[in-house]
This record gives structure tokens, sequence and C-alpha cells, in this order.
């Protein structure tokens, strides 16, 4: 029995030596948790030693942070927030996915929370949300992290943290391999994905709505919209939001495998695909109005900084695979690559606005403009290269290897893209800086080009509207005081949806960069010295028009306006007029040009004839209508009142007149100007020409109207003082006693005779 014993101990005892042999025996094992915040009660914002239990090992301690949908440090002169890691179990590591900002995202360790030591300085490096992991020091056994940002805000959407089990690896790896299969080669099995939707139909999931951000929250997804570069307050829109250029759009939700956003037109769809093109690891493609956005790798966050507005009626999010099985799926058509520039240049012609080719093209040649360096992104520029055939306008490309400048060599590679049937490259592109035109490889001078330095997005004689991208809006062709409409457009498949009120232009070339503007036979013309824009129907030295590059489309330019020396450029402010350009608020003076598409069924403009059909049909206008289209019409009438007194400087007035007697139905004559405008007054007759509307409830002549005549009131003869009855006796006596004197002096006159 002993003997027995012994033996079958003996034989446990080679066994465990044998297996230990194979597999090291590890005293404490590791475990991974991933913690994403969404996932957590949102805190109190700059709460000071706010409490957070993410499960039975973790608790994160927020002071002056912001425990949200995702963990957000500060640092500021106002807010400098710290959040505190405390773990049941030693921690081994932290995966941080972090971004919002270029910062340092400073990572302590300690054993007691009290006394700490610096593990890593993680240098954030981009905006967009990344992955950085911080391994601890060998040799120590912190139980609590504590994370600090430095320099700017930097917001952490969820951390990965391995920490020590105890046990080691026992049963860690029995049944491992057990009942694994592996899967046909044909395919890969398919996993139905989770989904959520948030929905923009109305403000009931906006949470939160400042000047510079936006958060709308719903079934789980949480989108932030900030206002980032973007020169004005965001706006309160929805049914569809509104995403505009230069801001950052920012999804979160746990595991997204895969986006689908639904854009409110294909043109809208299409920024969006370009704005996401060239961010790691993502790929996007539209299909009509929606996008779909898929990373290569699942992730919680995407950030997107838009290229140009996009409006979006809902996002849709997708969790897990959506592979499918099968075997080795349809053959792809194989992309056929013209063999010549030219070829190349023509196909990118054909595309739709903002798309590209599936080739890349290159073009080395010589810079036929002074480059414009871009204000937003250091390096880029926007200028044109030719190599003597074809001519390629470069829009704020990146540049590297030198300063590019007038007449340097440079080669360019990149997908060309088409913008209103012209081919370009954008910034998706890529170019070397070869040579200068100073102390280059061969010397000499580089000859002029023949091609003039700005390619227009139209030719002599093509038919377009005047977009303006910051507003929806085109140029209208209704006066409104010196200022012309605005008309709500909407932009798809590179045109502008045909709409009553729009002006549609056609390019008259004067030279090779002066053209005019015509309307119906009419010229868009500014003043003089600007701050004011017109159809006119004689052509006047103000009725010429040149084209400068801007970030995201054209600054137009009036070839002879100026006030003080500065040139006037077409602006937007509260309708579309002159101004002197600032480029702090370059969006009020950007634009494109669009053909306009679809029919308008014209309606009949009804004329009036006297003035009492004139004076009611203007008392049947609703507010911001204006009376036959424009039509100005003649009225004469009594002033009423003077509302606003005589300006010498603008040299106006305002009135109110009566015209025949209807007193009931006044019209405001709306700094009226013309000879006898610094004289008239309350009943003097005017007669006035000019446009009529209902501006807010009151119909008046609008501003640019004229006096035409005025004729003043009549004098009424002055009466002489009347004394009181208590003095008519002294009066009569004196008039008696006067009567006396003269006749004794007429008759002693008659007596000499």
């Amino acid at each position: 029995m002993n003997k027995f014993n012994f033996k079958s101990l003996l034989a446990v005892l080679l066994t465990v030596v044998m297996v230990f042999s194979i597999v090291p025996m590890s005293v404490s094992a590791e475990e991974g948790v991933k913690y994403t915040f969404s996932d957590y009660a949102a805190g109190t914002q700059y709460a000071m030693d706010e409490v957070h239990v993410l499960d039975d090992v973790i608790t994160v301690t927020t002071s002056d942070a912001h425990f949200t949908t995702q963990l957000r440090l500060y640092d500021s002169s106002s807010h400098d927030g710290i959040a505190v890691i405390a773990s049941t179990k030693v921690i081994k590591s932290i995966v941080l996915n972090a971004g919002n900002k270029m910062a340092t995202l400073n990572v302590y360790g300690s054993t007691d929370g009290s006394t700490w030591a610096l593990v890593e300085a993680v240098a954030t490096t981009t905006t967009n949300y990344a992955n950085y992991t911080v391994n601890m020091p060998e040799n120590t056994a912190y139980t609590y992290l504590k994370l600090d940002a430095d320099g700017d805000q930097i917001r952490v959407a969820n951390m990965t943290i391995t920490y020590a089990t105890e046990g080691g690896n026992e049963g860690g790896n029995e049944g491992g391999n057990e009942g694994s299969e592996t899967p046909d080669q044909g395919g890969t099995t398919p996993v139905v994905p989770t989904e959520a939707t948030i929905s923009f139909a109305d403000v009931a999931n906006r949470t939160t709505s400042t000047t510079t951000q936006q958060i709308w929250q719903q079934n789980g997804v949480t989108v932030t919209y900030d206002k980032a570069n973007y020169a004005n307050d965001l706006a309160e829109y929805a049914n569809p939001v509104r995403f505009y250029a230069k801001t950052n759009v920012t999804v979160e939700y746990p595991g997204m495998t895969k986006l689908v956003v639904a854009c409110n037109s294909d043109s809208y769809a299409t920024v969006l695909v370009n704005s996401v093109s060239g961010m790691a690891g993502i790929t996007a493609a539209a299909s009509g109005k929606e996008v779909t956005i898929e990373p290569t790798n699942a992730i919680d966050t995407i950030t997107v900084t838009l290229s140009a507005q996009v409006r979006v009626d809902s996002i849709t999010v997708y969790t897990g695979s959506t592979g499918t099985e099968g075997g080795d799926g349809e053959e792809e058509t194989p992309v056929v690559v013209p063999a010549t520039l030219a070829e190349q240049l023509e196909a990118a012609k054909a595309l739709a606005n903002n798309t590209y080719l599936p080739y890349e093209s290159t073009i080395t040649g010589t810079i036929t403009n002074d480059p414009k360096a871009s204000s937003y992104n250091e390096g880029q520029y926007d200028f044109i290269v030719s190599d003597g055939t074809n001519s390629v306008r470069c829009y704020y490309v990146p540049v590297t290897g030198g300063t590019p400048a007038k007449g340097d060599t440079v080669t360019v590679t990149g997908k060309l893209t088409a913008y209103n049937g012209s081919a370009q490259f954008d910034s998706t592109a890529t170019a070397t800086w070869v040579k200068g035109t100073e102390g280059g490889e061969e010397g000499g001078e580089t000859p002029d080009p023949e091609t003039p330095t700005v390619t227009f997005p139209f030719a002599d004689g093509d038919s377009f509207a005047i977009y303006y991208p910051a507003g929806d809006t085109v140029i209208g062709t209704l006066p409104s005081g010196t200022k012309l409409s605005a008309v709500e457009a909407t932009l798809a498949n590179g045109k502008i949806t045909r709409e009553s009120g729009m002006a549609e232009f056609t390019a008259d070339f004067i030279t090779d960069t002066v053209f005019c503007l015509i309307v119906d036979g009419k010229y868009l013309t500014s003043g003089a010295t600007g701050n004011s824009l017109s159809l006119e129907d004689e052509i006047s030295d103000y009725a010429g028009w040149t084209l400068e590059a801007a970030e995201n489309g054209w600054y137009i330019k009036n070839a002879n306006a100026a006030f003080n020396g500065n040139a006037q450029y077409i602006e937007f402010y509260s309708g579309f007029t002159t101004y002197g350009l600032n480029t702090s608020k370059a969006d009020i003076y950007t634009f494109n040009f669009y053909a306009l598409e679809g029919t308008v069924e014209e309606e009949e403009v009804v004329i009036y004839e006297t003035p009492k059909e004139i004076v009611d049909a203007a008392y049947g206008l609703e507010d911001g209508q204006i009376l036959s289209a424009g039509h100005k019409y003649t009225l004469t009438g009594v002033i009423t009142s003077v509302d606003t007194a005589y300006d010498s400087n603008y040299k106006n007035v305002t009135v109110t007149i009566v015209v025949g007697g209807m007193t009931d139905k006044p019209i405001k004559v709306y700094r009226v100007k013309g000879e006898g405008a610094d004289v008239i007054k309350v009943g003097d007759t005017i007669t006035v020409t000019g446009v009529i509307k209902n501006y807010m409830g009151t119909i008046e002549f609008d501003q640019g109207c004229t006096l035409d005549s005025y004729t003043a009131a009549p004098q009424e003869p002055e009466t002489p003082d009347v004394p009181e009855t208590g003095d008519m006796t002294v009066v009569l006596v004196s008039a008696v006693l006067l009567a006396g004197a003269a006749l004794a002096v007429v008759s002693r006159k008659r007596r000499f005779n």
C-alpha cells in the first residue's frame, strides 16, 4: 500500500515537472478591460471631486473636469482639471482613445493616491481620436493613475486598462482551442450588426446649444457639433441640421463598424465624402443622398472637419461584422487609364462636382500665376500649372520642397476632381517643388506664360447664377434699396434649381480678365465708391468685374469702384452690395457659379394705373412683398409727417404722405433724395417715383426712391393783433382824432390853393 502510494506520488510529481517545463507559471497574469465613457451616466461640468464607479475594479474621480460622453480634461486660465483613476488591482498599462486638440496628456502613477510620479507625457498629435498606449514601468505596482491635460483641452472617448489578476493562468487556457472551427475559405460567416439612429427632424434630441457647440443625443448615439474654425456663431437648425464649413462634427457610439449618413441632397453627400477622404483608416462613398463611412477597425469616435456646408437628416451607426458568406465574389471591372493627361482632364470634366477619377494623374510644369497661400493650412497653395499643352488648377494643394512662386517648376500628383465642368487637383493631391526662377538647375528666365493668370469658371456668353454658399442663396433681380435681393437656392448635381426672382447672368468679356454680368439686357453695376449694387440699363465704368481666387470659391471685384483707395467687392449684408474686402470675414465675400436648371412658370405682372389702384394694391401686399415685381410707380401726396429729418451727409429725408385724401392708407417715403429734399415739410405736396413694398407691415417707397417735384403749402396771411374788449374805446377815439387831423390838413391845403 505504501509502495503503491509512493509510486503514484512520484508519477504525479514527474507530470507536474513536465508541465511546468512546457508552460511557465505566472504569478500574476494580465487582463484588459475596456471602458467607454458614454456607457456611464454623465456628471456635472467643472464639478470638484466627483466620483464615478465604473465597475468593482475601477473608479474615476474628476476635479474641474467633465465626465460625460467623453472624459473632458480642461487646461485654461479658468479651468485646469484632472481625473484620478483608482484600481483595486495593480495597473500594467492603459490605452487612451483621445483627441479633440493637439496638446499633451500627462499620465502619472501612484501607489497611495497622494505621491505621484510621471509615467509618460503623451503628445496627442491629431484633432481626430487616436489610441495612445502607456505602459507602466517594470517593478511598479501602481493602483492609481492621474490624467492631466497640458496646452489645450483633451477628450478621452474610452480607455482600456490592463491590470494584474490574482491566481496566474490557472485554467486560463483550458479548452481555449477546444471546439474552434476554421471558417470556410470561400467567405466569412455573417454577423448581424446592431444599429442605432439619431434623427435631426426637430430639436428634441439636441441637449446642448451654444454659439460654439451643439450636442445631440438619441439611442446612445452622441453627435457633437463644434464651431472650430467657422467664422460665425453656430445656428440652431433642424429638419435638416446644418453643419457649416470648417466646423467639426464628432459621432460617438461604442464599436462602430459603419455609419450611414442621410444627407439632404446629393451635393451635400459629395461634400461629406470629400471631407472624410484622406482620413487614415476611414473610407467613404456616396449613393445619392446617402453616405456610407466605414473604418478599417471598429471605433468608438469619429471626428470630421467639413470642407463645405452639409445638411443632414439622420445618422445610423452599426456595430459588428457585416461580412457575408460566399465564394470568391464578383470580379471587379478593371479601371482603364487614358494614355495622355489631356484625355484624363477631359474625363475629369465629365464628373459630377467634387468627385474623383479612380486613378492618379501627374503633371510637371510651370506655375503661371502668383500662388495664394492657405489661411488655414500651412504649406497649401492655390495655383495654376502648365506643361505647355495642358493647364490645371491646383486648389490649395500641399507643396513640399520649397515655397512656390510664379515661374517655378512643380510636379503635381493626385486624383483629378471636377468643379463646375473644370478639372482640377485639390488638397488630396501633392506637389513637389522642383526648381525656381532664380539659381535653378538650368538658370535663365522662364518666359511669361501666354495663359491668363486666372482660369475663369465660365466662358464668354455662358449663362449661370451667382451662388452665395454661406447663405445658400443666389443674387436676385429685385432691388432692395441700394442692394439686390437674395433668393433661397437648392444646389444639386452641380446645378441650381431655378426659382422665380433668380438672376440668370451671362458673361460678356471686355478684356481677357474684365467682364460684364448681364441680366435681361441690364448690367450688374456698383456705385462709384461701392456700398451699392444694381441692375442698370446702360453700361458704365462700374459695370466691369474681375475674379480673384478665394478659399472655397471666388471673390468678385469691381474693376473701377473704390473707396479711400480700397477696391470694392460683392458681399452679402442683408442683401447683396459692394464693399471693401475684409478677409477675416471671407465667407460673406465668397461666391460660386452654377447653371440654372428647370423652368418656372412666370406669373403675370399686373401694373396698376390710377393712384387709388396703386395704393389699394400696395395695402394688399404681405410682409416682404414688392408691388408688381419691382415696377417703379409715381405718386403725388401731401406730407403728413417728417419721420426722419434731412441728413446733410446722405442728402435724404424720410416722410409720410397721404395720396388722394386716403388718410387711412398712408405711404412712407423712405430716404427720398432729390432737389428740395432739404426743405420739404408737413403740408407740402410732393411727387415721388420708386419701388413700393411692405416692410414689416409698413407700406413704403423703398430706399432709392426719388423726389420728382414739390409744391410748398400756401402761406396764410398774418392776422393783426386784436386788442381785448376793454381797449376798444381808446382805439375808436384814437381813430376819430386821427381822421379829424387828416381832414384839417386837407382843408388847409385847399385854402392855400
